[in-house]
Parts: structure tokens; sequence; C-alpha cells
């Protein structure tokens, strides 16, 4: 099925309504649900709940209507719901299809909650203040992106000024962002900044024929902030999730399109996950209970050496893979 989108190289363009890109790209289920996995916080202690693993499956199917007779990803089941409700489902359909949108076109293997590494002090911030939702970084590792994810469930042919004009000031406010990561055991530092740091605004809603479309602002300008990012960290975590679902969870290996993966059932669902063997072993070698004990040095060298010759971001009609090794598929 597809989605549409329309690209605009300023807020100013927005505004005005110059589309530079009119266009639509393909989604499956299995794309949702595996973005549905990394979504949201890591979770410290113990594997994440199953309940939150099933609600987050049961709002993909809730609320996203994949009829096959459909050309289009549709909303379904909005108007069921009362105000605050909606608004929960339309900032989680947002952050999910901002994810979606960025796996499609920027290259980026893993793409991080920046609000919750600040909070788990893998990101330092030179300034407080607002900040977007994602960060992540292309797989050359030499452009990073910032992104700023807008969900509403309210058919219309654009999402409003004012949360584009909103979602700007949230990217608009870092200038720099400092990586940190050991490379073949030594410390390694990179700058961010000017032309290799790129920001978009992804909004996500209905049109007013109920076909979802995103629009995707890119806000250049930037203040004064400066984030500096433990990227080995940030890797564990953003495997987090997915590994103590592995490891508390009936698993076995399965080879799928030529690649061997860990793979754990969902019956509930009829559907399926999994993570690369040579992922899921790399990262057993880091893992603890306590995600704040892990030591994760040298991860990221190690993650990416494992990825360079990974041919993922495949949907087929019932599989799903991104390039960061996770997989997704009917049972």
């Amino acid at each position: 099925m597809e989605i549409n989108y329309k690209d605009f190289l300023t807020v100013n363009d927005f505004f005005n309504k110059q589309v530079f890109l009119d266009s639509k790209y393909q989604l499956n289920k299995n794309t949702i649900r595996r973005n549905a996995i990394t979504n949201g916080k890591s979770p410290w202690k113990g594997a994440i709940p199953q309940d939150v693993l099933k609600w987050k499956l049961s709002l993909v199917d809730t609320f996203i209507d994949f009829t096959p007779t459909n050309s289009q990803v549709k909303i379904k089941n909005i108007q069921a719901l009362e105000e605050s409700e909606v608004r929960i489902v339309s900032f989680t359909l947002g952050m999910l299809f901002a994810q979606c949108y960025v796996q499609k076109f920027m290259g980026v293997n893993q793409l991080y909650h920046l609000k919750n590494l600040i909070k788990d002090k893998v990101i330092t911030v030179s300034t407080k203040g607002k900040f977007p939702d994602f960060v992540g970084f292309n797989r050359s590792f030499d452009e990073v992106y910032l992104i700023e994810a807008k969900g509403s469930s309210t058919k219309r042919n654009y999402m409003s000024n004012k949360t584009i004009e909103e979602a700007s000031e949230q990217l608009e406010s870092v200038l720099t962002i400092v990586t940190h990561q050991i490379v073949r055991g030594q410390s390694y530092d990179k700058l961010y900044f000017g032309g290799n740091l790129k920001k978009f605004i992804v909004a996500t809603h209905p049109d007013i024929q109920n076909n979802l479309t995103q629009e995707v602002i890119d806000p250049t300008e930037g203040k004064d902030s400066r984030l500096v990012m433990d990227v080995d960290k940030a890797v564990y975590l953003y495997y987090e999730n997915l590994l103590f679902i592995l490891n508390h969870s009936t698993k076995r290996k399965e080879v799928i399109l030529n690649n061997s993966y860990v793979i754990f059932d969902v019956q509930e669902f009829n559907c399926s996950f999994g993570l690369l063997v040579d992922i899921y072993e790399i990262l057993n070698t880091y893992y603890k209970k306590d995600s704040r004990k892990v030591e994760s040095e040298g991860l990221k060298e190690k993650i990416d050496k494992s990825l360079e010759e990974f041919n993922g971001q495949r949907e087929l009609e019932y599989i799903s893979i991104g390039d960061d090794g996770i997989i997704s598929m009917d049972n």
C-alpha cells in the first residue's frame, strides 16, 4: 500500500504551500509493526512487559486500515475515541510513521529517541530547552539527522501552520552535535554542524479522503544548544527492547532471504519478530539485566561492521526487514 508525501524546502515554503516534491512510497503492515518494537523508551531493568508489546501491536491493528482492497494506507476507528484518547493515538502514529519515512529515504540504521537519551544521560546538553524527537546517522556516519515528528488524526489537506512552526522551533534549538565512541580501541569524537547536520519535520495525518499523508519540511537554522552523544550506549539502548524480549521468550533461529535471524512469535497477532543472529550475539556479549550497568564501549563499531554487507530495507507481501537488522513477518 502507498502513503502520500509532500516535501518542502523551507518552513516558509510550507506556509505558502510551495511543494518541492509530491510523491508516494510503498509501506506494509509489518514495517509499522517493526517500528513499533523500537518505538518508545528503553526498559532499564527486565524485559518490556508482554502487555505493553501487545498494546503497541493492538494500536497498529486498531487504528491503521490495511484492508487489502485499499491502494493507500488509511486511518480507522478514530471516531470512537474521546478527544484525549485521540491525542494519544495521533502522537503515537506520528512517531511511528516518521520512523518509517526516515528509514525509507535517509539511509539511517538506527533512529534514536533523543529525549529519552537526554533523560538517560546518554546525551548531555549545553542549554535547557525543547528538543526534537529523533536523532539518527546515515550508514556512512558522515551526516546526522534531527527529526521532529508530528501526528494528527484530523482529516485535512495539510498539517496546521501552528504545529509546523512549533516543530521548527524545537529543531532550531540545536546548533551542533558531538558524538563520542570507541573505534579500534581509541576514543573518537566527531562534530556535526552546518551542512552535515540535517533537520526535518515529518508530519503525518489523514487527508480529506482519509488517505494517510505526510508533509516533510527542512528548517535549517540553529541556535545555541550543543548535544554530546555517547553513540555506543545509544546503540545498545536502541536494540534493548527487542534484546530483552528475545532473552525472555521462546525463540528459534531461522534463515530468511539468505540471512539468519533469531525469531520469536506473538501468537495473538499471528506475527513474528527477529534480529540478525550476528547482531543478537554481539549485543548479548554486553547484556546486563540493568542497562545502566552496561559497559558499551566499541559496540557501534561492531554493529556497523555486521551491517556493512547486510542487504536490509526489504518489503515483501508478508515480510518487512530494516537496515537495522530487525525483521517483522506474518506467521
